[in-house]
């Protein structure tokens, strides 16, 4: 189901803000991924994560529809504007993502982790995000259209300036992490 015709998008935002300790912690812990049982937890938990986000990107790449379209409009104008707070939480919480992603890709390098089935998932996350950051990088493109389109309009939505905020949760999900 996507998140625009779902009445629980309005407390979207707040879910993901909980998420991003987790996250966190889980970065945290990754020196503790002896304990096979914690790495399993951990890629569990980064899956389920994973399945909401699906969700939440399905409606961000719909929002310009065709990237051929010359027009910088989103589709839905008042729809898009309702969900800036939301995807702005994605984004943080795709970057925290990427920052255990990489964190444990150095452990996997090491050749330290030797169980195949935690392999398997890491690389199925990988690949997920992998996913996701093509359509951040498509999407990226149509923002920046759409405010330089509204920077120069004489009359832009009055809380326009709201995608300069998701712009920056953006950019920092699409920059490597170190």
């Amino acid at each position: 189901q996507h998140i625009k015709t779902n009445h629980d998008r309005v407390i979207m935002p707040q879910a993901l803000d909980f998420m991003r300790p987790i996250i966190m912690e889980m970065c945290n812990n990754i020196g503790q991924y002896e304990n096979d049982s914690t790495v399993i937890d951990n890629m569990a938990v980064m899956q389920k994560i994973s399945v909401l986000l699906d969700d939440l990107l399905i409606d961000l790449d719909d929002s310009f529809g065709d990237s051929t379209s010359p027009s910088p409009l989103p589709k839905d104008i008042a729809e898009f504007m309702s969900l800036t707070e939301t995807y702005s939480s994605v984004f943080a919480t795709l970057r925290l993502q990427r920052l255990w992603i990489t964190r444990y890709q150095t452990t996997v390098e090491g050749g330290t982790v030797e169980d195949d089935a935690v392999l398997g998932c890491f690389k199925g996350i990988v690949k997920w995000m992998d996913g996701c950051l093509v359509k951040l990088r498509s999407f990226a493109a149509s923002l920046t259209r759409l405010i330089n389109f509204w920077e120069l309009s004489e009359d832009p939505p009055q809380d326009w300036h709201r995608l300069f905020l998701m712009q920056l949760a953006l950019e920092d999900a699409l920059e490597q992490p170190k």
